[in-house]
């Protein structure tokens, strides 16, 4: 696939860099970041390096099953990232992290319509996302991008020991047809 940007009012998206390492190690080693995101903090840059790599590697095949962008402001600042996972053919997975300087300026849904309205144009019949009963912030966000809360999967996420219930977003075409 053609490396591209998608552009919204106040940001850009772009495929991740391995230039975006600093910023995004530091949103990771970030507590609340990590837990409300449900992954462990990473033990040192070396970790956040594999990750990085991961993901910008993904972006090399020709229909790549995920798409991982880092978020910028139109002045050139990253505040965080997001990605779209093919789940299934014609249901992409989505996710985000904001670093917390910049929570509350509307940056996550802003981002989150973007690529929402990509993946539908691209012939998504669904966008899906969870995220931790616990984060109010997220869910909220979810909503604000259109997607509609479908209930708790209990016990759904596992990290080591730790067991948490998620709830389930989703939104389908027709949903954002209608929307518009």
């Amino acid at each position: 696939m053609k490396r591209f940007e998608l552009k919204s009012k106040r940001l850009t998206l772009r495929p991740i860099r391995m230039a975006d390492l600093p910023p995004i190690y530091e949103n990771a080693k970030n507590e609340v970041v990590a837990m409300n995101a449900g992954f462990p903090l990473p033990k040192s840059i070396r970790d956040t390096r594999s990750y990085v790599k991961t993901h910008v590697d993904a972006w090399k095949p020709a229909n790549p099953k995920i798409l991982t962008f880092s978020i910028f402001t139109k002045s050139g600042i990253w505040v965080g990232g997001i990605n779209l996972r093919w789940g299934h053919v014609g249901v992409g997975v989505f996710g985000y992290s904001v670093h917390p300087d910049h929570w509350g300026n509307g940056y996550a849904p802003e981002a989150g319509r973007k690529l929402r309205d990509w993946a539908f144009q691209q012939g998504a019949h669904r966008l899906e996302a969870t995220c931790w009963t616990g984060n109010k912030r997220s869910a909220k966000v979810l909503k604000k991008i259109g997607l509609r809360k479908e209930g708790t999967l209990r016990s759904y996420f596992r990290r080591g020991d730790w067991v948490r219930d998620e709830y389930m977003f989703g939104m389908t075409h027709s949903d954002w047809k209608a929307s518009k």
